[in-house]
């Protein structure tokens, strides 16, 4: 079925258009209040409304003064909702030089438009972002118009001093930071990198506009962060993404398929859109382009019937793409299948040389199988020192802090499984370092320089050269963007191999993208 025009706009040449997206979901549009309060002429911005389905909803009625574009793809029911898809719609439809990917339901200042306007005046070459002041009391809800100064009051979750917590944070921006909340980019910027890539991976919740993001930051542009200008929202039912398909994700719900381009610095999209394909290559589009925004032949894979079993899908189109990594191999997925790649020396007995793997599972069992008993025996014994001493740690926190145990023993499972996934997840990035340092000449002059997270990975670490299991090196533990700064500095004046893994590469990736002359590589 050809999407639906509902309106179309008549703005000739604004400098912003406002991409808002509704997948049958969304109770409120406030935000379309917000903009027609700016200070600004109203022939500076566009807003583009982007329904998935057939909803013609009517909430949107009453600002309809300010909605200048609104399309109903008119995706069937059956489908998961695809935001990316949305994206490139509205990216196509769009005729402002910045385009800004926002919230439909949040709440921005008067001088919203002329802050977005203004760091392009000074930024051309950059990808925006405005983080979000988030309030979860349940009174505010259905929304009720508050003040401002109420939102960021009691009930609100990130508020502090008067910044969120995530521009004030510099241990885990990554995590902390809403990339969704307000993402804005040049139109011709998101056209050179292929805008919104609709690899089935990013289909359901596990998506945002952060994977532009960084294809933008591959592509050489400036990533920028307001730290005078911030969104509101509100709570609302729903809102972490429940009974949503999942697509490959870290556990902290960001997509590991775009964190892994961050790794392997890859620009364009997996799948690009047909349009947007058109337009890159500087070629025109027809007057009516439907069957080249939405392919339908593609949406079929998003059916509520091929995901909800739980099961990644193998994807049926798109480029072969770097998915994350197992025991010092890189996983790369295909149409084919999954492909392994060794990021050090392989091992003498190389069973992924040339395979392609018809699941995970089959590509993981070669990894094993090509490790030899050795190998085997130092990674269990890794993995079984550092989780007794993350046990040790944990009974040392509940010593000194018994009301662990007396008070609230919610918080205790609370502590005991944040422990218990910390652990997991930084093992699975040291097994890569031990693997590949394993194979590794036991001296080098001058020592390799490990970066590392937690003290206790410093500890077997040293261990592990001192049995002469691996060879000597120097670790560095970076705990926030200062120390991952300091320890950049320090490679590049040693002339030091700086050894990263990927996870903690993707934490401070704003630091480390920047090695520059530093011998570094990402395990």
């Amino acid at each position: 079925m050809p999407m639906r025009i509902i309106k179309s706009s008549s703005r000739k040449r604004p400098k912003l258009s406002f991409v808002l997206l509704d997948w049958s979901v969304r109770e409120s549009f406030h935000i379309l209040h917000y903009l027609r309060l700016q200070d600004c002429d109203r022939d500076d911005f566009e807003v583009i409304i982007i329904e998935y389905y057939e909803r013609e909803y009517e909430g949107i009625r009453k600002y309809e003064d300010q909605v200048d574009t609104w399309v109903a793809l008119q995706m069937p029911p059956s489908l998961y909702y695809n935001k990316h898809l949305m994206y490139n719609v509205g990216i196509v439809l769009a005729r402002g030089d910045i385009i800004s990917i926002c919230d439909s339901d949040a709440m921005v200042q008067p001088g919203h438009v002329q802050r977005i306007v203004r760091n392009f005046a000074e930024h051309p070459g950059s990808i925006f972002h405005i983080d979000q002041f988030r309030n979860n009391r349940r009174d505010l809800y259905p929304f009720c118009f508050p003040a401002f100064d109420e939102v960021t009051g009691a009930g609100c979750i990130n508020n502090v001093n008067g910044r969120t917590a995530g521009i004030v944070d510099q241990i885990d921006p990554i995590h902390s930071r809403n990339y969704g909340a307000c993402m804005c980019a040049r139109r011709q910027d998101l056209i050179a990198i292929g805008a919104a890539d609709e690899h089935i991976d990013f289909v359901g919740h596990i998506c945002g506009p952060y994977d532009m993001t960084f294809r933008l930051l591959n592509h050489g542009l400036q990533e920028i962060w307001a730290d005078d200008e911030f969104t509101c929202h509100t709570w609302h039912p729903g809102q972490a993404g429940v009974d949503n398909y999942l697509g490959p994700h870290d556990g902290r719900h960001m997509s590991t398929t775009s964190l892994f381009a961050l790794v392997s610095r890859r620009v364009l999209p997996l799948v690009e859109n047909a349009a947007v394909r058109m337009l890159r290559q500087g070629r025109p589009l027809p007057a009516e382009p439907d069957s080249l925004l939405v392919d339908q032949g593609r949406a079929a894979q998003w059916r509520h019937s091929e995901l909800d079993g739980g099961q990644r899908p193998a994807p049926r189109d798109g480029e072969p793409y770097l998915a994350g990594s197992y025991r010092g191999a890189r996983v790369v997925s295909a149409p084919a299948g999954y492909m392994g790649q060794w990021i050090g020396r392989p091992p003498l007995r190389d069973l992924l040389h040339g395979k392609t793997f018809t699941s995970l599972d089959a590509l993981h069992a070669a990894v094993d199988a090509s490790l030899g008993l050795r190998q085997r025996f130092w990674l269990f014994s890794y993995h079984a020192l550092s989780r007794a001493l993350h046990i040790a740690r944990l009974l040392v926190r509940i010593c000194r802090r018994p009301d662990l145990l007396t008070g609230n023993i919610t918080q205790l499972r609370n502590v005991a499984g944040r422990v218990s996934r910390d652990q997991k997840i930084t093992f699975s990035g040291v097994q890569d370092v031990l693997i590949y340092l394993g194979a590794a000449p036991l001296r080098a002059d001058p020592p390799a320089q490990v970066v590392v997270l937690d003290q206790i990975d410093e500890l077997l670490l040293r261990l592990f050269a001192d049995l002469r299991v691996l060879p000597r090196v120097n670790t560095v533990r970076v705990a926030d963007l200062a120390d991952a700064g300091k320890a950049l500095d320090a490679a590049r004046s040693s002339a030091a191999h700086l050894l990263i893994q990927a996870s903690i590469f993707m934490r401070f990736y704003s630091v480390f993208r920047q090695a520059g002359s530093a011998d570094l590589t990402v395990i």
